[in-house]
């Protein structure tokens, strides 16, 4: 039935069905209750026309009275004979504590809901850990009690349990689960040292929780959710030096390297960043300029998500306000600009592999999007600095060759800069249409005026 359900779409027939079996629980049995759980989340999670207030109201039903039928569905295993594994009646815990959390996030704010299923939640959650015990802690269950503890900020609970974790786990890889009984793996080393980390800055623990970091960056050395969070441990220290420092030994550790990483070089950007916003003046906004540039001519031809990397840093720079903030905003375009010329197609005699073409489209698409972001804050500026329509719409040609040798991002890639073009064509049409305009009524103005007549249709 379920699946005849899901596949006419119709959450609204899954929710009755789910309300006649949460109606006749008494007599409940396994498939009974499996089927009302699977219904549930199918309404929970399927798309629909309803309004806002209908939603709601169901969501609240359903998420009230899922957690009871996991409980049943829990109970129903532990009281069944016949030496049933553990596994059934712990994911049904398992269901019922994620279904208390649900609640919480889904559901407007109650005191009365905040105050109990929080600790409904962790209760659960503990029992499940101490079922599975030692070194065969899932990562779902580790993760379940993380969630229900951290909603009421028991941070040195979380961090009780991160201990137990690393210290069963020290001789482990650091990217490598080790298996779990029951739900699966656990969580890697590098993921209880990340979480452990993001604790004890809660804790105000700043100076252990750059040690973490410190201790995952010389692993990963890419990874830039650390490099941010060393960042910040160390702002809090008042030292943020010690970032430059780090940042400094790794870059000077990869200069031998083929190829260049990200995160070093992106918080490169990111302490001239810091600098700005907590000394907004031309020097520091001129710094960030520079590295910002420095990091589009490493990366803008060989990962597509480059400027996604720069965006947050270019609206910085846009929304700082000083004297020198529109020359700044001049010498980005004029970088932006240089960066699409040496990127532009070669000539019918140049030689140029389909790879480099690749390279060079990336930069090139970079450099258009850069220019565009700028141009959207300075208007008057636009007349000087807006990539032309007519060598848009060459580039695009220029790649059509491409598209049936290469598949996924180059096809994006290709999608855009037709899309870039035809919205420049688009505005095109309507400045010429508006000068057209102008002038036909001015035609027809003078053209009165000569007749004598004042009024113009």
């Amino acid at each position: 039935m379920s699946v005849t359900l899901n596949g006419l779409k119709l959450p609204l027939t899954a929710y009755q069905v789910y309300s006649w079996a949460i109606t006749n629980a008494a007599g409940a049995t396994e498939v009974n209750l499996r089927k009302t759980f699977c219904l549930a989340l199918t309404v929970l999670a399927a798309p629909s026309k309803w309004t806002t207030e209908c939603q709601e109201k169901l969501t609240t039903h359903i998420l009230s009275h899922i957690q009871t039928v996991a409980l049943q569905w829990a109970k129903l295993y532990a009281n069944e004979p016949g030496g049933l594994s553990s596994y059934r009646p712990m994911l049904a815990t398992a269901w019922a504590a994620q279904s208390a959390l649900w609640q919480l996030q889904w559901l407007p704010n109650d005191d009365k809901r905040s105050m109990i299923l929080p600790r409904l939640a962790e209760s659960m959650a503990q029992k499940l850990l101490s079922q599975e015990g030692g070194k065969s802690t899932s990562a779902e269950i580790q993760s379940l009690a993380l969630r229900a503890l951290r909603q009421q900020s028991k941070w040195e609970e979380m961090l009780e349990i991160l201990k137990e974790t690393s210290s069963s786990d020290e001789s482990e890889d650091q990217s490598s689960p080790m298996f779990a009984s029951d739900f699966g793996v656990a969580l890697t080393r590098q993921q209880v040292l990340k979480e452990r980390a993001r604790v004890l800055m809660e804790l105000d623990r700043y100076e252990t929780a750059k040690e973490v970091y410190e201790q995952l960056l010389a692993k990963s050395p890419d990874d830039w959710s650390c490099w941010k969070g060393h960042l910040e441990c160390c702002s809090k220290l008042d030292n943020v030096p010690l970032t430059q420092e780090l940042m400094d030994r790794v870059l000077l550790e990869q200069a031998g390297e083929k190829y260049s990483l990200r995160g070093p070089h992106l918080m490169k950007v990111e302490l001239e960043a810091h600098t700005l916003r907590m000394n907004p003046d031309d020097a520091s906004l001129s710094a960030l300029s520079s590295s910002i540039q420095e990091y589009s001519k490493l990366f803008s031809s060989r990962a597509v998500c480059a400027f996604s990397d720069l965006e947050s840093y270019l609206e910085l720079i846009l929304a700082t306000d000083t004297d020198g903030t529109k020359t700044v905003v001049e010498d980005l375009l004029k970088f932006a600009q240089s960066l699409r010329a040496a990127n532009t197609a070669p000539s019918e005699d140049s030689i140029c592999s389909n790879k480099e073409r690749q390279s060079r489209l990336r930069a090139y698409i970079f450099a258009v999007k850069f220019s565009h972001m700028l141009l959207a804050k300075h208007l008057d500026l636009q007349d000087t600095w807006l990539p032309d329509l007519t060598e848009l719409v060459t580039e695009w040609k220029e790649t059509l060759s491409m598209s049936s040798s290469n598949e996924g991002e180059e096809v994006s890639w290709l999608s855009h800069l037709k899309q870039l073009a035809i919205s420049e064509t688009e505005l095109i049409k309507i400045r010429r249409s508006t000068i057209l305009v102008a002038k036909r009524n001015q035609t027809r103005r003078r053209f009165g005026a000569a007749c004598g007549s004042t009024t113009i249709a």
